[in-house]
């Protein structure tokens, strides 16, 4: 997160007194990885939630949440400023989807894609449009890309919120 590109959002966080955890998915990073350890919709969302539960009650936590995620990271993101709207103060997704099977047909075009991306995700469903709208209470900024050659604008978070 202290890289430059990240730099300005860790200090927007501590400009504003508001709480800073970082961490990398499953199977990422110094984490062990075993055969079982997938990284999909479901067990980042589980696996953000087991980050939240951590800072309030091992490490007692106090004051302000912040959540931020880019591409991906919007997902969890979205869903933590959901399920802890009482305590996520501000939410900041950068560059993310709505659904990653938008992004599936864009990128790949044809009529199996649809097929294909059902079979091997298992009907991944993030809700990442849902969540953020049902963030409540919660500081919202989105950013997007409009040259972005992954999420275009159809299919990026700006998009599906609007249609929520």
């Amino acid at each position: 997160m202290v890289n430059a590109t990240n730099a300005y959002w860790l200090n927007f966080f501590l400009k504003r007194e508001i709480n800073v955890m970082c961490w990398n998915y499953r199977g990422y990073g110094e984490s062990k990885k075993s055969s079982f350890t997938t990284l999909n919709p479901a067990t980042s969302k589980l696996d953000s939630e087991y980050v939240m539960h951590f800072l309030l009650n091992k490490l007692q936590i106090k004051g302000k949440v912040g959540v931020y995620g880019r591409s991906i990271g919007g997902i969890t993101a979205c869903h933590l400023a959901s399920k802890f709207s009482d305590l996520v103060e501000v939410l900041i997704v950068d560059r993310t989807l709505s659904e990653l099977q938008g992004v599936a047909e864009h990128k790949l075009k044809g009529r199996a894609t649809t097929y294909f991306f059902d079979l091997y995700t298992n009907g991944w469903k993030c809700q990442n449009a849902l969540n953020f709208t049902k963030a409540n209470n919660t500081y919202k900024i989105v950013m997007c890309d409009p040259l972005d050659d992954t999420i275009d604008q159809f299919n990026g978070l700006m998009a599906g919120a609007a249609c929520q």
